[in-house]
């Protein structure tokens, strides 16, 4: 279930992967989520990114909890949107928060939201584990 400002949208895609990070001069993983929904005939997405481990093993997200600011300290944080109307990134200055469950049947359990003024997003859905490690 994805839904915008109140709105609930189709989701077409649902991924979620790791990708390589640098904090503090250490390397690591972080896991990012990657939406993709229609309204209609217009295409939007979400994107993003939280936690660093230094093992490049998607099992050491699960079962924790992150909350944050966009762009800003630890756990790291990036997202964007584009929501069929408008690009939002760097505009959103609300605590993103974010629950990683379990990963069954090659899908990850995820929940976050946003409410920002700007926008409010709540999503609660599996993802499609890509590159399981």
């Amino acid at each position: 279930m994805l839904l915008i400002d109140g709105r609930e949208f189709k989701v077409t895609e649902e991924t979620a992967f790791l990708g390589n990070i640098s904090y503090n001069k250490v390397s690591g993983y972080n896991i990012r989520f990657e939406l993709r929904f229609i309204d209609g005939e217009k295409k939007g997405y979400i994107n993003l990114d939280t936690g660093f481990e230094k093992e490049k093993d998607i099992n050491l997200f699960l079962n924790k909890e992150y909350s944050g600011l966009n762009f800003d300290g630890y756990p790291f944080m990036y997202f964007e949107v584009f929501d069929t109307m408008k690009f939002l990134d760097s505009e959103i200055e609300c605590e993103i928060r974010i629950k990683i469950n379990d990963i069954k049947d090659g899908k990850i359990n995820v929940n976050f939201e946003v409410d920002d003024d700007l926008i409010k997003i709540k999503y609660d859905g599996n993802l499609m584990v890509v590159n399981n490690i």
